[in-house]
């Protein structure tokens, strides 16, 4: 895996890498980092909020046409599936399920009805190419090893569209959290990796305080 540092990042103007030694060792090792780090979307009100931005991604595609009751949609990072089954019960489309800890998804699949697929949003080889209508991908990408390639691989696997909800942080901010990898000052460094690596931005915006997240809504190219 090919990982930059934030000398190189910074230059480039991408999001900068985070040091953390869980991050550079063994598969093994970062799912047990995520699984003590990361939040459980059901027991959170971060998980209450992907909820709800899911749904009305939901509601927008439905309301201009574009998605239909036979679309296939999946939460990228889905957690523990606590926003897909939100997403299920507002629009009548059950998403898949990606994410790479299995006792999340354990949840998901027993609690929820919900199907999974566990693995790394990097390597995402038993999903096809363009198996996927819609994407939805809320506070993911921070928590990857390798981002490039994950945006990548949600490229190949998307057909028509993903929203990408993403955080703007500073260093300082972004260290207090453990599970993440790497971190953005701007909603530009968010969209410089997305559009390098196989999508094209049809909208994009901020929420205020601007330093708290920022969305992109994404065709993959």
């Amino acid at each position: 895996m090919t990982t930059m540092t934030q000398t190189q990042s910074d230059s480039l103007g991408l999001p900068k890498r985070l040091r953390r030694d869980a991050h550079s060792r063994s598969d093994a090792d970062y799912i047990k980092a995520q699984a003590t780090d990361s939040s459980w979307s059901s027991q959170t009100a971060w998980g209450e909020a992907a909820a709800n931005k899911f749904i009305e991604f939901g509601r927008v595609l439905k309301a201009t046409g574009q998605m239909f009751h036979d679309d296939t949609v999946a939460d990228f990072g889905g957690n523990d599936g606590y926003a897909a089954n939100e997403f299920w019960k507002a629009h009548a489309i059950k998403p898949l399920v990606v994410d790479c800890e299995p006792h999340r998804l354990d949840h998901a699949m027993k609690v929820y009805g919900l199907s999974t697929y566990e693995t790394f949003l990097e390597n995402m080889k038993d999903l096809a190419d363009k198996s996927i209508d819609w994407g939805f991908c809320s506070h993911t990408l921070e928590h990857t090893r390798d981002a490039a390639s994950a945006v990548r691989e949600m490229a190949r696997v998307i057909k028509r569209g993903c929203l990408f909800v993403l955080p703007i942080e500073d260093l300082e901010h972004a260290e207090r959290n453990p599970a993440h990898a790497i971190h953005a000052d701007s909603l530009k460094e968010w969209r410089m990796l997305i559009t390098s690596n196989g999508w094209r931005v049809k909208r994009h915006g901020s929420r205020r305080p601007v330093r708290v997240e920022c969305y992109i809504m994404g065709t993959p190219k």
